[in-house]
């Protein structure tokens, strides 16, 4: 399966593509996961403000502010499923 490519290299994911990924479920209880879940929801709810914004509010600064929040939510969810280093590359080149 390939996901639709749209504009600016994003891509249409679809619920059958998300279904075959190998996703680990996340606990509810081991605090290791919930810290992670935290700060990636916080940064999902950022970004989600960020782009709401209408297109002439949006400033270099908030470009810069949706890059570095959208490297801080690759970071988190890395170390959430404890990726490799080739990995994260893989995803990184792709």
């Amino acid at each position: 399966h390939r996901a639709k490519e749209l504009l600016n290299n994003h891509y249409e994911l679809t619920q059958s593509l998300l279904a075959s990924l190998p996703i680990h479920p996340i606990s509810g209880t081991n605090s290791y996961h919930l810290k992670h879940k935290k700060t990636i929801g916080d940064i999902a709810s950022r970004l989600m403000q960020l782009h709401s914004m209408p297109k002439d509010a949006q400033d270099d600064s908030v470009y810069d502010e949706i890059i570095a929040a959208e490297r801080e939510l690759n970071k988190d969810v890395f170390q959430l499923y404890k990726m490799t280093p080739g990995e994260i590359s893989a995803i990184n080149n792709n």
